[in-house]
Formats: C-alpha cells, sequence, structure tokens
C-alpha cells in the first residue's frame, strides 16, 4: 500500500571542505536497530513512496550507476535484474530498504575515496537551510527533533557533515538520508497496520449484523409456523 508521502533564514555562503567520514557496514546499521529478525524484515521491506517524492532514492541510485559504470554492473552487485534496477531508477517500482543502504553505501565510500572537490553554484545554492522529504515525512535531528540543516555553503555530498539550526548537533548527510528511508518503511506498516485493523473490524461488525439479521428471521420463521 502507498503512503502519500521524502530550507528557513538566509546564511552566508562560506565554502567549508568536505571531511571524508567512516561509513559503517550496511549489517552492522540493521542489526543495531534491534533483533536480527526484525532487522531483516524490515531490510527486505520495500519503501513505499509516490514516483514524483522518490527524488532522494533516484539520485541515489543514479550516482551509483555512474559509479559503477553502467546500469548492468550495479543491477549484478546488488543481485537484482536490470529490468527491476531500472524500474527503481525511474521511480516505476519500490526499491527494497536494504538494497537502497547498500546503493547509499557505496555511494558514500566513493565519496569519500575520491574527495570531490566542491562544485561553487551547488554550494552557494546550499548555503541555506536545507529540508529532506521523503513523501510525507521530514528528516529530523536526533537531539531536538529539528528539521532544517546546514551544509555552511559547502557542495551537498552524501559524506557532508551538517548541522541542525535548532540545537547546532552534527550528522552526515547520508545519514539521515538512511534513517529517512526508515522511517519510511516503519510509518508504512503502521498504516498498514490501522489499515488490517480497520478492515478486521469492518468485517466483524458485518458478521455480526448478519448473525443478528439470521436470529431475526429464524424468529419470524418459527412465530409463522406456529
Amino acid at each position: 500500500m502507498q503512503a502519500p508521502v521524502g530550507p528557513r533564514v538566509q546564511a552566508p555562503v562560506v565554502p567549508v571542505p568536505l571531511v571524508p567520514v567512516p561509513v559503517a557496514p550496511v549489517a552492522a546499521v540493521l542489526s543495531s536497530s534491534g533483533s536480527a529478525r526484525a532487522a531483516q524484515d524490515t531490510a527486505r521491506a520495500p519503501i513505499y513512496i509516490p514516483r514524483m517524492q522518490q527524488k532522494i532514492i533516484t539520485d541515489v541510485l543514479r550516482e551509483a550507476v555512474r559509479i559503477e559504470g553502467s546500469s548492468q554492473a550495479l543491477a549484478s552487485r546488488l543481485h537484482a535484474p536490470e529490468t527491476t534496477l531500472g524500474r527503481w531508477v525511474s521511480g516505476r517500482a519500490q526499491m527494497p530498504l536494504r538494497a537502497f543502504l547498500a546503493v547509499l553505501e557505496l555511494v558514500m565510500r566513493e565519496e569519500a575515496r575520491a574527495a570531490v572537490p566542491a562544485d561553487a553554484d551547488s554550494a552557494a545554492r546550499n548555503a541555506e537551510p536545507l529540508v529532506f522529504r521523503l513523501g510525507p515525512l521530514t528528516a529530523r535531528c536526533a537531539r531536538c527533533d529539528g528539521t532544517a540543516f546546514a551544509a555552511n555553503g559547502a557542495a551537498l555530498r552524501r559524506t557532508s557533515r551538517l548541522r541542525c539550526i535548532d540545537c547546532g548537533e552534527a550528522v552526515v548527510h547520508g545519514d539521515l538520508l538512511a534513517q529517512l528511508a526508515r522511517d519510511a518503511v516503519h510509518q508504512t506498516r503502521a498504516s498498514s497496520a490501522r489499515t488490517r485493523r480497520a478492515m478486521n473490524a469492518a468485517r466483524e461488525s458485518t458478521e455480526h449484523a448478519q448473525r443478528r439479521l439470521n436470529e431475526v428471521r429464524l424468529r419470524l420463521e418459527r412465530r409463522d409456523e406456529g
């Protein structure tokens, strides 16, 4: 089931060099969120986001295709059919969380290795506060729940160190995106659970009404026979 699903004051442009950061293996990221079984279930779950609101996901995928040299090479790395990868890239199919985290890790490792120089135009755009949305969800600061982040004028990479504008807490851009994707999966599950409960309640109500109707019909038949 699809959930309808994802900057404020001006800040001076102060170019800051990128600092390569260590990227935790996907397995470690998953295992840290709970039991192994729960982590595996979450990793297999697709990220349900309307096609027009999947830009965060598709941008990471396109960058990964560039790094690998072709969509065929990336598909092989992810152990997925190339046609399926094509649907993920175009937003025509939902991508499993585990695959997205693996692709995000690939992009972050390449950025840290290559130390790509800052792009002046990108740096100017990112001088303003940044808000990251995935469908109806907005990335939030783990410390204060703020939703606006600053890149201090540096070109935005997945390895960029951002800071929360409200409390100053530091966070890596890629980690923020990974948490946003996990939140999208959890929200989808919660929404599906609510829908199942509502459907079960409606079915029970219908069955109860049918039983009452049968009882009334039976009493009427007995009365007529008597």
